[in-house]
């Protein structure tokens, strides 16, 4: 089951990338991009990790967009937490994963939640 949070954080684009680089470094990186120039600044990260409640892989994409200085969005989405086809139950890992980037920039920055 997908899960999505999206939020604003009081910090740097890229210094919230690099943060969230090392704290997430015990997941399993799938890929990653930085788009940056002087007045633009967008990372996508995408990471993948086994859970074994739901006996599947659970796929998280990261989006760090810088609104201003010193102010950025950090968008987290999860998928493919379940294997069935009707019954799409994760036992709230695709929650799980898609919140721990999010519980990082709260340990650190200031954090307006958005959704």
């Amino acid at each position: 089951m997908a899960q999505t949070f999206s939020v604003e954080v009081e910090a740097e684009a890229s210094e919230l990338y690099a943060y969230l680089c090392h704290k997430m470094s015990h997941v399993q990186k799938v890929s990653e991009d930085v788009f940056s120039d002087t007045e633009q600044y967008v990372a996508v990260l995408i990471y993948e990790q086994y859970f074994w409640r739901v006996g599947n892989q659970i796929a998280l994409t990261v989006i760090i967009n810088r609104l201003e200085s010193g102010r950025c969005c950090l968008k987290t989405i999860s998928c493919g937490s379940s294997k069935g086809m009707v019954f799409k139950l994760d036992l709230g890992a695709a929650s799980a994963f898609a919140r721990e980037p999010i519980n990082y920039a709260e340990e650190r920055y200031n954090v307006i939640w958005q959704r």
